[in-house]
């Protein structure tokens, strides 16, 4: 691993409140190996076993579901020094029900889940705080997959669009913001047509509920009111 790669995982939620000093033998002990994927190249296939946890070092990568029409649906977007596959890998059920594809070039750090779960012979303090951070980080996962049914569970495109971008901006504590799509990539998170998200979009910003210049949008809170 190379040095970006530590500050990667300095900063993430899975080793917080460890010293930077016990992340290298930590990483040591936990590692299956590091993988580069091209873009559109997968990191976990759809039915396929899961057996390590990904962690993403550097690009982007998307948690998918492809049904059999061919219409995709996206359950996560993937950011540098975000956790991914680890429901699956602690759970060892014999299929995984997604895919996890490259965006973007990605490296990948595998770590095993066994010896992530089980604290080392001699009780380290930091393996204790490493169980306690991954429960909290599944935890978060559990919330952002029940915002997602609340976006989903709304009647109408228009709702959804505007429940999706208040949880963002909630998110962000402001009216102004990113999100990680681009429009194909929000309309599969919508489970949507692009062409008619891209007019409800527009129906929005004619309407004065927001404005937007390709993924960064202004919310007009004043219209929900």
């Amino acid at each position: 691993m190379e040095k970006n790669d530590y500050l990667v995982l300095n900063q993430m939620d899975l080793f917080f409140g460890i010293e930077p000093s016990q992340i290298s033998p930590l990483i040591g002990c936990l590692t299956i190996g590091t993988n580069t994927f091209q873009k559109n190249e997968f990191i976990f296939e759809l039915h396929q076993m899961i057996k390590k946890i990904g962690i993403l070092l550097s690009g982007e990568a998307q948690i998918v579901q492809d049904d059999f029409l061919g219409n995709r649906n996206i359950l996560s977007n993937i950011q540098s020094g975000d956790l991914f596959g680890e429901s699956f890998a602690f759970s060892q059920l014999p299929i995984s029900s997604f895919s996890v594809i490259a965006v973007t070039e990605c490296t990948v750090l595998f770590i095993d889940p066994k010896k992530l779960a089980t604290p080392c012979f001699a009780g380290c303090d930091f393996h204790h705080t490493l169980i306690q951070n991954m429960l909290k980080i599944v935890s978060l996962k559990n919330i952002q997959l029940t915002e997602k049914i609340e976006v989903l569970s709304k009647r109408s495109l228009r709702e959804k669009v505007l429940s999706y971008l208040s949880l963002a901006s909630a998110k962000f504590d402001s009216s102004e913001f990113m999100i990680p799509f681009d429009r194909q990539a929000l309309a599969d998170y919508l489970c949507a047509d692009r062409s008619a998200l891209s007019a409800e979009l527009s129906r929005l910003k004619r309407d004065g509920y927001l404005d937007y210049h390709k993924n960064q949008f202004i919310l007009h809170f004043n219209k929900n009111e």
